[in-house]
């Protein structure tokens, strides 16, 4: 667990999880754009990045975010098992 966005860059590239799941709305914006950050960081190590929030986002959100997931809170385990299925599918093609 990273306590901020900056943590979560530095620790990327030693660390190299499987899945990240971060609150977009982070203050100051910074959630916005963090999974492109994260990705650089990671290189050629390809994690998984769900982004959750509060708020419902269009649908061009994800990719605009470079974010394999999107989930409203409160979510469950369910929600989250669809999502890595539906990324699990667009790694097979």
């Amino acid at each position: 667990m990273a306590e901020s966005a900056d943590n979560a860059i530095t620790a990327i590239p030693t660390f190299r999880p499987d899945l990240v799941l971060y609150e977009w709305n982070l203050r100051g914006g910074v959630g916005l754009g963090l999974a492109r950050q994260l990705r650089v960081a990671a290189g050629r190590s390809r994690m998984i990045i769900v982004s959750v929030s509060t708020m419902d986002e269009p649908d061009d959100f994800r990719e605009r975010e470079d974010v394999d997931g999107y989930l409203v809170k409160p979510f469950d385990g369910a929600a989250l098992d669809r999502v890595l299925a539906l990324r699990r599918g667009r790694r097979k093609r």
